[in-house]
């Protein structure tokens, strides 16, 4: 059964002892999203992108 974006995002909710680990152990979790380049779009002006210039 494949996940559908919804139940991708719930499982990122942190239950209340994921919570009380903080920040650091955070990082140990999976990542249920596949790797994407936040650079990789059309750019214009309303993009929204404040790390690199608009061509």
């Amino acid at each position: 059964m494949q996940l559908c974006w919804q139940d991708k995002l719930d499982a990122c909710l942190l239950d209340d002892a994921e919570w009380a680990l903080g920040a650091d152990d955070w990082q140990r979790f999976a990542d249920p999203f596949p790797a994407w380049d936040i650079n990789d779009h059309e750019h214009g002006p309303d993009c929204g992108c404040d790390d690199h210039q608009h061509h």
